[in-house]
């Protein structure tokens, strides 16, 4: 899709092809913030914040300095650095008693929901200036540019948090899996436990009809 052909049309008064827009990058801002470590109910909430500000700062997007999902990414991770701040500060050392109290049964391997939601707790322990470049890398559309874009940095300084990310959510997940007495197991990093969640359309389009 041609992001600046739809913009356009959006700044000559086309409301309506601003949805194009949402349906188009909906799904990896839910990755994203889902990623960041946020609530179900607050990623929709800050999802939607997004392309509300998106669409009313529509004229000061400027193409000549980047893309537009870097430019959206850029908002959705100020909204969510606010919103985190208010809550329980994360910890820059891991905490080793939680964690362990979050390890898996052997019987309950299988359980991919399950799982996913023991990692996401060890995500929460990685410090948010390497979670949101981790969290970015594994969008497809997003190059280490944009990536450093997003985060204000230099790409130098983007690859070294993001292997120091990686670092820090695999020690993570070892010490899960290091709670476990029994039979060891592989738990699966791959994305397959990181769908998008998939919001109903309405709430997503209706500030822009």
């Amino acid at each position: 899709m041609d992001d600046l052909l739809v913009i356009e049309q959006v700044r000559q008064g086309n409301r309506r092809a601003f949805e194009t827009l949402v349906r188009h990058h909906q799904g990896p801002l839910f990755q994203y913030l889902g990623r960041m470590g946020l609530a179900s109910e607050e990623i929709e909430d800050l999802v939607q914040e997004t392309f509300v500000r998106a669409f009313r700062h529509l004229h000061a997007f400027d193409p000549r300095r980047a893309r537009f999902p870097t430019w959206l990414f850029t908002i959705a991770k100020r909204l969510a650095l606010n919103l985190l701040a208010r809550k329980r500060p994360v910890r820059d050392d891991l905490d080793t008693a939680r964690l362990a109290g979050s390890a898996l049964r052997p019987d309950e391997h299988c359980d991919a929901p399950l799982i996913k939601r023991r990692i996401d707790d060890a995500l929460r322990q990685i410090p948010l200036k390497y979670r949101s470049p981790v969290a970015l890398a594994y969008l497809k559309d997003m190059s280490l540019a944009d990536i450093a874009r997003v985060e204000g940095c230099s790409v130098g300084t983007v690859k070294s948090r993001i292997h120091r990310g990686k670092q820090r959510r695999s020690v993570a997940v070892l010490r899960m899996r290091n709670g476990t007495s029994q039979s060891p197991f592989r738990l699966p990093l791959g994305d397959s436990l990181y769908a998008p969640v998939r919001p109903a359309p309405g709430p997503q389009l209706r500030h822009f009809a």
